[in-house]
């Protein structure tokens, strides 16, 4: 997550990264 323009974008990507790591089985 930066401000290289298109950080919409990102946040929703990073969001998701999240996510599947938190339901992956992280814990």
């Amino acid at each position: 997550g930066g401000c290289d323009g298109y950080g919409g974008v990102e946040v929703i990507r990073w969001l998701m990264v999240e996510a599947l790591l938190e339901f992956g089985g992280d814990g």
